[in-house]
């Protein structure tokens, strides 16, 4: 039996080394145990504070990833002394480690043990008898300074990718006034309906959205990441950059405006389905299924008839009335001073062409968004548009206080 624990308390040592090693310093690794322990974490928090107030569950939400983060630190240490505290008790068994009286007994002598060769202090009253046991506590010693090592270079990836959303958000949110409007950061490129330096704007955020990208598959904590406000948090990023894609892309009428073909545009849609491949792979799990046919051009001229003779009809297919979404959300940047009249006036053949082309993209973009809304429990408030911050004429206007 005394070997049995001292194979079993190896076997945790080799796992709990191993885990920390893909999960801190391999990209795109799972990882062998922490990363699930993250998981079941925030599942279990999720649940708890699912039926909470708006305020109280934006509160609780907020201790999520300190909670998750102690959680995977935990789960290393307690695996590296337990480890080697069933090697230790195994061989005190077998008459390699001696126990003086006052000492604890048994395996709170082998932990007991184990805490202090950890903390490189030492212990009393336990001695080895055995040359291996004397090189073994010198190794657990060693192992120490490695682990806390990768702690913290585990806690410098999670606080870097925070950064990575943070920026990313940024490039987004409005803090001093609502949100409604889906293309609200755009509106300062856009005075009195003339696209200004737009490509700038759409490097940065390429650059962002790799960013947080490459450190979600470095440090998966960061995923689980709650601020407690909605602006700044990982759906309300992904969501945005979807909004902005498909609106840019497919909202504007062919050869309108140059914005549809800047490369920036194309580079953004390839950031964000790269990293929607992998959340959705990695973290959602979601399975394959294909995207619905398209309506016919009779079907579709007859609902947007009626979506452009009233925003959000009842009973039209909830994708005609997100294109339609989008269609009036680009008009409000080209033509600040009429933008509803601009879809009504649209050409339907055209519409329907650039519907067809948007439509694969618009249903990945909704079937994702409500998945990752659902699992990281993304509650958004509604909001009115925002202001523009120039009138039709192209005058700035003041915005409002914060």
């Amino acid at each position: 039996m005394d070997t049995v624990w001292i194979v079993v308390g190896a076997a945790i040592i080799l796992v709990t080394m191993v885990d920390t090693f893909l999960s801190v310093l391999n990209y795109n690794e799972r990882g062998l145990v922490v990363n699930r322990v993250a998981r079941w974490t925030w599942v279990t928090l999720r649940v708890g504070t699912r039926r909470l107030s708006a305020g109280t569950h934006q509160t609780a939400l907020r201790r999520s990833t300190g909670l998750i983060t102690v959680a995977m630190i935990f789960t290393w240490l307690l695996g590296v002394l337990l480890g080697f505290a069933l090697v230790y008790f195994g061989a005190m068994g077998a008459g390699a480690i001696k126990v003086d009286p006052g000492a604890p007994q048994g395996f709170w002598a082998a932990l007991y043990m184990s805490i202090g060769q950890f903390s490189t202090v030492g212990v009393e009253n336990i001695s080895s008898v055995h040359p291996l046991i004397d090189y073994l506590t010198v190794i657990q010693a060693l192992s120490s300074v490695v682990l806390l090592s990768m702690i913290v270079a585990f806690l410098l990836n999670v606080f870097s990718g925070i950064q990575a959303l943070r920026s990313l958000c940024a490039d987004f949110a409005r803090p001093a006034e609502g949100d409604g409007a889906v293309l609200a950061p755009l509106y300062p490129y856009f005075p009195g309906g003339a696209a200004i330096d737009v490509e700038r704007y759409l490097t940065t955020t390429v650059s962002d959205m790799n960013a947080y990208g490459d450190v979600l598959r470095q440090t998966r904590t960061t995923y689980y990441f709650q601020s407690g406000d909605e602006q700044f948090s990982a759906p309300y990023a992904l969501i945005s950059v979807s909004t902005m894609v498909g609106a840019l892309r497919w909202g504007f009428p062919v050869g309108s405006t140059p914005v549809s073909r800047l490369p920036g545009l194309f580079r953004l849609e390839e950031s964000l389905s790269a990293a929607r491949r992998w959340i959705s792979d990695e973290m959602l799990h979601l399975p394959d299924a294909a995207a619905p046919p398209p309506l016919s051009e009779a079907a579709f001229a007859a609902q947007w008839k009626r979506c452009r003779e009233q925003e959000y009809p009842d009973g039209v297919d909830p994708y005609v009335a997100g294109f339609d979404s989008l269609c009036r959300a680009a008009a409000r940047l080209t033509s600040p001073s009429r933008s509803d009249e601009a879809v009504a006036d649209a050409d339907v053949a055209e519409a329907y062409a650039r519907y067809v082309e948007w439509l694969p993209f618009g249903w990945v973009s909704e079937r994702f968004n409500v998945a990752v809304s659902r699992d990281l429990d993304f509650r958004p408030r509604d909001r009115a548009y925002t202001s523009r911050p120039f009138d039709p004429r192209g005058v700035a206007q003041a915005l409002p206080p914060a």
